[in-house]
């Protein structure tokens, strides 16, 4: 039932996405019979389907809790989203490939939707994430909600997604929602592999397959950075997937020097709903830039699509950074130099005692402390003493197949050195902000796949590797290994029970001298009027029927 339940998700989605694509095309003039010929950033459309719809929905709700709680606009998301979908009557779906469209769009799916099982909330989703999407449930945007928990600053593209999926007292299509990404990156290497066009996107493509399959193996039962299910309500993967394909397909086309405006266009847009995702995601904007200064004397004129779509993208991101403000006083949260203190609702105080204690965080290199010495700290935070030599190692194992299977070109053209100025910036950007392997999902994948930036060809004695049945096996295998051992297990020994994704954690509240009451296990969940810890503010009117937080006098 849950395998079902996911696969009849992913493909609604699917069919949004392909309706919203329809609708943009016809609006820019451009009638095709058949999306699925429609190629972006090297890549059928048809790969980005689902993440269309999280982009233009995910945006939609974003803004509309400007004005509206989503409890309020749920009739108002529930038709626009079905009439996306009767969209798609207009063209008739075209599968050029129907072996690789079944596979992508059913086995894949299948395959992942078995992570369900055994699987449970985050710690973090008690602490603040299902809290603020409560929030956003059932009140339109609050001043000064960071007041009540600093972490609400830290408010996600994630959350307003994910406010629409709550299903009763079940929290499974949280899941759901990471797993479309899941759905996204083997699609993404299915069709660069298969396609076999000898191109980097190609060999980076083979080389991550072959990575992913060493992820399984290693020190302490193996991980090795590669993507892998969590506890439910956190985005790293979705930032991940999201900040390597954009990545390796800029590079591609900064390789060829293709300088093509619907591209442009689109990564912008993937990288600002990165970034309102995370703020990790603001690495792409770099990766634009450089695709289009590299490419600016190929500009002769500026088409109307490209004002018209990088106007919304710039609207995009000036509501996003107005919603930071009215939640914790800080255009980019948490950047303390973005912060207006004289705000009535500033929580800057604490911001900055936050801000002083990251000096403690492992995670980050400070100027001030020894490079080695803080090697040392970081190796041994956290799971880095597994994963740190589980990568070193099948990194060492993919050099060498790469040499074995490959063969490289000598010359390394200035395009190419813009490629490693932009991997060793991102590596620098991560360094000082989180250099954490859960983070650097998208740059460690884009190391990997950095090994293949010079490949020519095929070896001859290796093409027998890249026969089609052997692609397909070697991803079969790859994603049947995603999900984790007990999830195959309590499925076989249930198979016939739904699996539900709630709440087990009993709830103590605590009378606050002001507002609500706080838990006295510091986190919330899904319950009203609650706070993490004792607080004294109060939830007053503001203007217009807005309320917000102040303290309590």
């Amino acid at each position: 039932m849950n395998n079902l339940e996911f696969i009849i998700f992913y493909l609604l989605c699917f069919l949004s996405g392909r309706g919203l694509s329809i609708l943009y095309l016809s609006f820019n003039k451009n009638e095709i019979d058949k999306p699925e010929t429609v190629k972006v950033l090297n890549t059928d459309l048809s790969i980005f389907y689902t993440i269309i719809s999280l982009v233009f929905f995910g945006n939609f709700i974003f803004l509309i809790n400007f004005v509206l709680s989503i409890n309020e606009a749920r009739f108002l998301l529930i038709c626009l989203f079905a009439l996306s979908i009767l969209i798609n009557i207009k063209k008739p779906l075209h599968i050029s490939d129907k072996f690789r469209f079944i596979f992508i769009n059913s086995v894949i799916p299948l395959l992942l939707s078995f992570s369900i099982y055994g699987n449970r909330l985050h710690a973090d989703a008690g602490y603040y994430h299902l809290p603020h999407q409560l929030w956003i449930r059932n009140e339109k945007i609050i001043f000064g909600l960071g007041k009540l928990d600093m972490f609400f600053g830290t408010s996600s593209m994630y959350e307003y997604l994910s406010s629409v999926l709550w299903i009763n007292e079940r929290f499974n299509f949280l899941h759901n929602l990471n797993l479309i990404f899941f759905v996204l990156f083997f699609s993404f290497i299915t069709f660069h592999i298969t396609k076999q066009d000898k191109d980097f996107l190609f060999f980076s493509s083979f080389i991550l397959l072959i990575y992913s399959l060493l992820d399984n193996v290693g020190l302490y039962g193996g991980s090795n950075g590669f993507i892998k299910i969590q506890t439910i309500g956190k985005p790293d993967v979705a930032v991940g997937v999201l900040i390597y394909i954009v990545s390796v397909t800029l590079i591609q086309k900064i390789i060829d020097k293709n300088f093509n405006f619907d591209d442009f266009l689109f990564s912008v847009t993937l990288a600002t709903f990165t970034f309102q995702i995370r703020i990790f995601g603001a690495v792409l904007f770099l990766a634009c830039i450089i695709y289009f200064l590299n490419s600016v004397k190929q500009i002769n004129s500026i088409p109307k699509k490209f004002i018209y779509v990088m106007s919304i993208n710039i609207f995009i991101f000036i509501a996003w950074s107005i919603k930071n403000l009215i939640i914790s006083s800080c255009l980019i949260f948490p950047i303390k130099q973005t912060c207006i203190k004289s705000l009535e609702w500033s929580n800057f105080a604490q911001l900055n005692k936050w801000s002083n204690s990251w000096n403690d965080w492992p995670y980050n290199y400070k100027f001030n402390k020894n490079f080695f010495d803080w090697t040392v700290e970081w190796f041994n935070a956290g799971t880095n003493f597994q994963e740190v030599p589980n990568y070193l190692i099948s990194v060492l194992v993919i050099y060498l197949l790469n040499r074995v299977i490959f063969t490289k070109e000598k010359s390394k053209n200035y395009s190419k050195i813009l490629v490693y100025i932009y991997f060793l910036i991102g590596l620098f950007f991560f360094l000082l902000f989180g250099f954490h392997i859960r983070y650097m999902f998208g740059f460690v994948l884009l190391s990997v796949a950095m090994f293949t930036l010079n490949n020519k060809k095929v070896r001859r004695k290796s093409n027998q590797l890249f026969n089609l049945k052997i692609i397909y096996s070697l991803i079969f295998i790859s994603v049947f290994l995603i999900p984790r051992g007990y999830s195959y297990k309590y499925f076989l020994d249930n198979p016939n029970i739904y699996y539900s994704i709630e709440v087990s954690e009993e709830i103590d509240l605590i009378k606050n001298e002001g507002w609500g009451n706080y838990s006295s296990s510091n986190k919330c969940y899904d319950t009203r009027n609650c706070t993490r810890t004792k607080s004294n503010l109060e939830l007053v009117p503001y203007f217009s029927n807005y309320l917000i937080f102040e303290d309590s006098t």
